[in-house]
């Protein structure tokens, strides 16, 4: 409510208070009249105020903090020296310098995580994955990641390749020594999950390099199903440090096919461990069928026919039934059928009847 309208009712409720207390009969003290005057203004005051429908409103602000998480890596490589002392004991100090920080949860990981015990860090014979170690963390509650790790991988894809999803903050803390050293990685590899038989398709490797100060050659392949579907030489200097290549693969059987990507043939590579991608893609048969009745035509129906029409991973027919043509035929299968608005006015009984058959017959998805 304004504050004019308030000013307003303050006004009209004092006037309609004193006019009907300007006399009374039998005449009264002056404190009663006031008494009265003031109930009465009261009473005028909210009988006014409530025609503008007010409302109060409370407001409650608490300020939460989002859980954090410290994950550890104790795998094998933990347990090598740096230039002055050991990484686990490093690994310790930073421990017991984030203790002040609040952490709702502590981990350890290596091929596998669980939580880290009470009685403190210590270190495994096991390997290294961030593919297991992500993985946890995108199904985890916590927001804040804190990762303390060297970085060396012995399983799954190179850290650097994984991505952050739901919106996590992810942080690291290095133990060992900085790279100094020249190296040539594979940063990612552009692909889609799902493809058809018999359509060709890109796969995008991106790859760079660090640290390098003259011309160095090696070969980059593309692998399915442990067989080399594909050789590209590729080289490295101060103007091409990174870079795009191209594979073209037409899938030719259906089912799910393993990838690997490798690049190779460098010499004193610093991080070879970042030279492999592993990823899978599946092949359909053909495109998803998708046909839509609409009981009469309208609005959704033209709406749902510019949304999916010209997909690039279905097609789709539509089928509008009106006065004139209420019979709908479907003489191809279908794997999705979508109803809108249906049965309409235009529909007969006999074509529910052959769409129930069709559907007994065809086992589409509704």
């Amino acid at each position: 409510i304004s504050f004019l309208a308030l000013l307003g009712t303050t006004l009209l409720g004092l006037f309609l208070a004193y006019w009907h207390y300007r006399s009374v009969v039998p005449e009264i003290s002056r404190f009663k009249r006031r008494l009265l005057m003031v109930l009465r203004f009261s009473t005028f005051f909210l009988l006014i105020l409530l025609f503008f429908k007010p409302v109060v409103r409370f407001i409650y602000k608490k300020e939460v903090t989002p859980p954090t998480a410290v994950y550890v890596d104790n795998s094998l490589s933990m347990s090598l020296k740096n230039d002055t002392e050991q990484r686990w004991l490093k690994t310790q100090e930073v421990l017991n310098k984030i203790s002040i920080l609040k952490i709702d949860s502590r981990w350890l990981f290596n091929t596998e995580v669980r939580p880290l015990p009470d009685s403190g860090f210590t270190v495994s014979k096991d390997a290294t994955n961030f593919d297991n170690l992500f993985r946890h963390i995108d199904f985890g509650k916590a927001e804040n990641i804190i990762i303390i790790s060297d970085g060396n991988v012995t399983e799954g894809n190179y850290p650097v390749l994984l991505k952050q999803h739901q919106g996590k903050k992810i942080f690291t803390i290095g133990i060992g020594n900085k790279n100094k050293q020249r190296d040539f990685f594979i940063e990612d590899v552009l692909f889609k999950p799902v493809v058809y038989r018999g359509i060709e398709q890109i796969i995008r490797v991106k790859i760079g390099s660090k640290k390098v100060k003259k011309r160095f050659r090696g070969t980059l392949k593309l692998i399915r199903n442990n067989s080399v579907l594909s050789v590209k030489t590729v080289s490295f200097d101060t103007l091409n440090a990174s870079q795009n290549i191209d594979f073209k693969n037409t899938p030719t059987a259906v089912g799910l096919n393993k990838f690997k990507v490798v690049l190779e043939g460098f010499k004193r590579d610093a991080n070879p461990q970042n030279n492999t991608y592993r990823f899978r893609q599946q092949v359909l048969k053909r495109k998803l069928k998708i046909a839509i009745f609409s009981g009469f035509p309208g609005y959704e129906g033209k709406f749902l026919k510019q949304l999916l029409s010209n997909k690039a991973d279905f097609s789709c027919r539509f089928f509008s039934e009106t006065r004139k043509q209420a019979e709908n035929q479907l003489t191809e299968s279908y794997d999705i059928l979508v109803f809108q608005d249906f049965p309409g006015p235009f529909t007969t009984p006999g074509t529910i009847a052959r769409l129930t058959a069709y559907l007994k017959n065809h086992k589409s998805s509704l």
